[in-house]
């Protein structure tokens, strides 16, 4: 799995956002389909995420991941900010 952004103007703050810069918005995630084909499935809409540095990102999409997944981890995890993001996504 991993975050696929697409070029929006966030609604909030009128900027255009969009990769290269800090901003995901989707966790997407790849498999075949039927014919063999590479497919990519939207798990879960995130939305902006400007206020997150690269780290808090990947702790997000690895947490999000495994959430998904139906594993528990056995580490708690300090950040504020990415409890936040993992905790909105029921």
């Amino acid at each position: 799995m991993y975050f696929k952004c697409s070029i929006r103007r966030n609604p909030e703050t009128g900027a255009i956002s969009g990769y290269p810069d800090s901003y995901r918005d989707r966790l997407v995630e790849s498999y075949r389909n039927s014919d063999d084909r590479i497919c990519h499935r939207t798990i879960l809409n995130v939305g902006f995420m400007e206020d997150t540095t690269v780290e808090q990102r990947q702790k997000i999409q690895a947490m999000l991941r495994d959430k998904y997944e139906m594993k528990q981890s056995i580490f708690s995890e300090p950040d504020p900010v990415v409890n936040g993001y993992v905790s909105a996504s029921r």
